[in-house]
């Protein structure tokens, strides 16, 4: 297929004619180089991206053994038209570094069908040493990093070979060269490593990508997240007066998403609290009491503040929700200590839900996810509401679903592909569909998000909750 079309668009004579300027073995050392790129990207990148960078790149050196010409202006425009259409298909409007990162590679992938002459050999090796440093801003493994490195090393061979073309292009030469000019900059490298300023490497920066780190948000659409890096930034540390609860008793609440719209959990009145309070760094009141704990917050530029369950306020500078969640007045945009002390949960009669409540916990988009409603109406039809939950939460245990930090991007149903087709990701995924089933069958529910656990500290005394 690519020969016959590239019989009938081919280059300009002149055109092809500059091929043989870049020596067969740099080009070589070029597309090995590539290859090598393209393996930390595998997991995110599309099939249909790295199948057509292998066909680029082997139709340039199939240009080069002379055994197809290079596509002319017409065919080369209608390649590039074609592979940014099914791009823009792909990402659906959706910009992000990842996004942003995929186009690149796809540019790259362009770049060889029109790789002529010396000067653009040039062009192409510095972009793939770009194309190297974006993929430190996924993956910074050791592993990973040994690979660019070598990818980085394929790339100076090759512009040895294309300067110095009678030098010999084997593997074993190729590096054995590299190695001696490794060898000369040293001394340099280590000048620079101890005199030059440390700057914070790009892929430190924090970006908005595919990727999202373990954490609070006032919005959760597991759908978009491709990869969850955990996080080990402190949210905040406890210090309990008596004992600290068990393991399982320290979720510690801090929102309530209960508004579902076009796959996005939102809370439905995030300002709404009891009375006015004030966010100040005066949260102690004296000695801890037994059932009482401080909680030294760090900066979130958020209102709400954490707290374990059947807890009051006893500080000041935080008040309760309808919703026994705690608030402050004001975005604490620097660290702030409160007071709260835990009660004896008194086992009391369920009190009704409003109409008003009762319609807020079922609310659902009008569409969307048919086989995840068809579900839920199949086992409200045959089971009361304390059944249908344990057989939900016994179908994510007994079958074959799986907890990841690399869930794959899902589609616009992407609770039916979360219950149906993939069968795997993390915690949002798997409480935005349980609740999504619940509500559907007719049972009130919401997220509840926070922190669950916490660490010793240094001295034993208090809890590191990340």
């Amino acid at each position: 297929m690519i020969l016959t079309i590239a019989r009938v668009f081919s280059a300009k004579p002149a055109e092809q004619a500059t091929i043989e300027a870049i020596p067969g073995n740099a080009l070589l050392w070029l597309i090995a180089s590539f290859a090598l790129l393209l393996v930390p990207q595998w997991d995110r990148l599309p099939w249909w991206l790295i199948a057509a960078c292998a066909v680029l790149a082997s139709w340039r050196w199939l240009a080069q053994k002379g055994r197809v010409k290079l596509p002319g202006r017409l065919l080369r425009t209608g390649i590039m038209v074609t592979l940014i259409g099914v791009y823009a298909a792909t990402v659906q409007g959706r910009f992000t570094v990842d996004t942003a990162a995929s186009f690149f590679v796809l540019a790259v992938g362009l770049k060889w069908l029109e790789t002529r002459s010396a000067r653009d050999f040039y062009v192409l090796f510095f972009i793939q040493v770009y194309l190297a440093a974006v993929n430190f801003l996924f993956k910074q493994d050791i592993a990973w990093a040994l690979l660019t490195f070598a990818a980085i090393g394929c790339l100076m061979v090759g512009l040895q070979i294309l300067n110095a073309p009678d030098l010999p292009g084997s593997l074993r030469a190729g590096w054995k060269r590299l190695g001696l000019l490794l060898l000369k900059t040293l001394p340099v490298v280590v000048l620079l490593f101890v005199f030059f300023p440390r700057m914070a490497p790009l892929w430190s920066v924090p970006l908005v990508s595919g990727q999202a780190r373990s954490g609070i948000s006032d919005a959760m659409r597991p759908g978009d997240i491709s990869n969850l890096a955990q996080s080990s930034e402190r949210a905040f540390r406890v210090t309990f007066g008596g004992e600290s609860p068990p393991y399982r008793e320290r979720y510690w609440r801090g929102l309530i998403l209960d508004y579902l719209d076009d796959e996005t959990w939102r809370q439905s009145d995030p300002d709404g609290f009891r009375r006015p309070a004030r966010v100040d760094n005066d949260g102690g009141v004296g000695p801890l009491r037994s059932n009482e704990y401080d909680i030294l917050m760090e900066p979130t530029d958020e209102r709400w503040a954490f707290s374990l369950e059947n807890s009051v306020a006893v500080s000041g500078n935080v008040v309760s929700t309808p919703e026994d969640l705690f608030r402050f007045q004001r975005p604490a945009d620097s660290p702030v200590r409160y007071r709260l002390a835990r009660v004896s949960a008194v086992p009391a009669p369920a009190e009704a839900l409003s109409p008003a409540e009762t319609r807020r916990y079922l609310q659902l988009p009008p569409s969307g996810n048919p086989r995840a409603r068809e579900l839920a109406r199949e086992l409200s039809q045959e089971l009361s509401h304390w059944e249908v939950v344990n057989t939900l939460l016994r179908r994510f245990r007994e079958q074959a679903y799986f907890y990841t930090l690399r869930p794959p991007t899902m589609p616009d149903d992407g609770i039916d592909a979360l219950l149906f087709d993939e069968k795997r990701g993390f915690c949002a995924h798997y409480a935005g569909a349980a609740t999504f089933v619940f509500r559907a069958a007719g049972i009130p529910a919401r997220i509840v998000v926070g922190y669950q656990g916490g660490d010793a500290g240094a001295g034993g005394d208090y809890l590191i909750v990340r």
